[in-house]
């Protein structure tokens, strides 16, 4: 689920109990920059390579409860193959942004998102990443009052395998001097390269793009990250940009627009990955690769060792 709220951090190398169920409080993480610095300054940790991964629909199976509960409380008959982009309002069904945000507020403002189910396989898919000598860090667009509850759902089904939550849904660190304001927003790529992480695991085609793309300055300190781009999902075929105009209205309106009647126009905007792969091994990028499940993740960490 995407959000525009600012959000808030765990720092990696103090991860919480795994015997709580609540997180350290934000109070206790630091300062949002401090809190992403690795635990040491080499790409290699002592204590093993760490493996950023995404929550929502790679952990957790929220965009079919999401459609349910819309389902339930708006009276559409939404499923997953209506999520043709990964921000909402460009689907059938939400609206405008304005009309989307009001339903996501109305959705986190309740327990439901602690009623979401895992992804298959994905408890002994990280397990065994675990086993394998990882560092799992969870870095996702979740917001900050959505910490707590998302760390007891993951101890609750993914008990002692996760060491920390990371939520950068708009992270923001605010100083004022002689009264200017500096912002500072970290980018899922910016967080993961400040954890040294040697892949990520993430459903979004936007997020795999970013993370994925050589550093710019180059920064020989840091090398390309390798993505596995989660799931053979609708959303995850084409890029939800955020750019023009059109990419502000909602599914209806843009259906309406000269040359979209009566045709799926949203697969115009696909993406071939090994067109994608080409063009990032001449930036020297990391790759993407897609998986459609944990069994190939799996597979592709014991075959590449990242």
């Amino acid at each position: 689920m995407s959000s525009n709220t600012a959000a808030g951090s765990l720092h990696p190398s103090q991860p919480p109990s795994h015997k709580s169920s609540a997180p350290p409080r934000d109070d206790q993480a630091g300062s949002a920059l401090a809190a992403l610095e690795p635990s040491t300054p080499t790409p290699v940790h002592p204590q093993g390579p760490i493996i950023a991964v995404d929550l929502d629909d790679v952990l957790s199976q929220t965009n079919a409860y999401i459609a349910e509960w819309h389902n339930e409380h708006y009276g559409s008959n939404m499923t997953l193959d209506d999520f043709h982009y990964y921000h909402y309002w460009k689907n059938p069904y939400w609206g405008t942004p304005e009309e989307t945000n009001e339903k996501v507020k109305k959705f986190y403002a309740t327990s439901a998102i602690l009623n979401t189910q895992p992804v298959p396989g994905a408890l002994e898919g990280t397990k065994r990443l675990k086993e394998l000598g990882y560092r799992l860090i969870i870095v996702t667009a979740r917001v900050r009052n959505q910490l707590e509850p998302s760390w007891r759902w993951l101890e609750e089904h993914f008990p002692g395998v996760i060491e920390s939550v990371i939520c950068i849904g708009q992270f923001e660190e605010t100083v004022e001097d002689e009264g200017h304001e500096i912002v500072t927003k970290l980018t899922k790529a910016e967080v993961c390269r400040s954890l040294h992480a040697t892949l990520l695991i993430d459903d979004s085609l936007d997020n795999a793009l970013s993370v994925s793309a050589p550093a710019s300055p180059p920064d020989h300190t840091h090398k390309a990250i390798p993505v596995l781009l989660f799931g053979d999902y609708p959303w995850n075929r084409r890029p939800s940009h955020v750019a023009s105009p059109q990419d502000y209205l909602s599914f209806a309106q843009r259906s309406q627009l000269g040359g979209n009647r009566g045709r799926e126009w949203w697969r115009d905007e696909d993406v071939d990955l090994d067109e994608v792969n080409a063009e990032k091994e001449r930036g020297r990028g990391g790759r993407i690769r897609r998986v459609r499940g944990w069994e190939e993740v799996v597979a592709w960490v014991e075959e590449n060792k990242p």
